[in-house]
């Protein structure tokens, strides 16, 4: 298999950077970054998550997840139950190493035997972009998904709503009662040659749309990374923005 990629990574308005980035073996954490690259392996993972403060331990909640699951690359069970169970064991030793009230949302992919499995927990999301469009594969924990999901109030209403970014569910000790109603969104499909994934913090969904994505990724995402960071910067970041777009394909 192989993969190519480009991570962005923009602190934006705030002051310290609580997003993190896994990839290709590989956790990032900086203010500002851009770096593109190509590798092959039998396995891959890959993992944005936005770490959500609560005793300004946000970057460590997040920089915990992705080097938690930077140790997975010997899952025997390369399945989604695996996973669960895999996180829900990152879950209870967070609340042994992290502070108290301190948590992360999660994101990301993992692929193997031409399978790829997507997976999320919070609002940070992932997009699956391919000739057929853009479509948003993950699905938000929060106050107003629940409330889309429950035909309460429409898409306009949730992109503009004044609580959209309460969550309900991520890793971390905040999370540690959550995790008895709520498990990590599963996603998963064949590898298609010509598919990209897009994997973000909600600084990228909460100022901008699905199509208006779209529009600027069109159809060679990859090469066009830089242009969904200006356009973001335009509309003007309101927090930590991370993403990853990733090719992921056969030889």
């Amino acid at each position: 298999m192989k993969c190519r990629y480009v991570c962005v990574m923009d602190v934006g308005p705030r002051t310290e950077q609580e997003d993190c980035i896994l990839i290709e073996h590989q956790v990032y954490q900086e203010d500002r970054l851009t770096t593109r690259a190509q590798y092959e392996s039998d396995f891959v993972i890959m993992a944005v998550c936005d770490g959500m403060g609560g005793h300004d331990a946000g970057e460590e909640a997040s920089r915990f997840v992705c080097e938690k699951l930077n140790t997975i690359v010997d899952l025997v069970d390369f399945s989604g139950e695996s996973l669960q169970t895999i996180m829900s064991l990152v879950q209870n030793s967070s609340t042994h190493c992290l502070p108290k009230g301190s948590g992360t949302t999660l994101a990301g992919l993992m692929a193997k035997n031409n399978r790829v499995i997507v997976f999320n927990a919070g609002d940070s999301r992932v997009y699956r972009i391919s000739e057929e469009g853009i479509q948003c594969v993950s699905q938000d924990h929060s106050l107003v998904q629940d409330l889309l999901t429950k035909g309460l109030i429409n898409e306009n209403d949730a992109f503009h709503h004044p609580y959209k970014n309460v969550v309900n569910f991520g890793i971390g000790p905040a999370f540690i009662k959550a995790k008895l109603k709520y498990d990590l969104n599963i996603f998963e499909e064949d590898i298609y040659s010509d598919t990209f994934y897009l994997i973000c913090s909600d600084g990228v969904s909460d100022i901008m749309r699905n199509q208006e994505i779209l529009d600027i990724l069109g159809s060679e995402p990859l090469s066009r990374a830089e242009n969904l960071i200006e356009a973001l910067k335009k509309i003007r970041l309101k927090d930590n923005t991370s993403f990853i777009i990733a090719r992921i394909y056969h030889s």
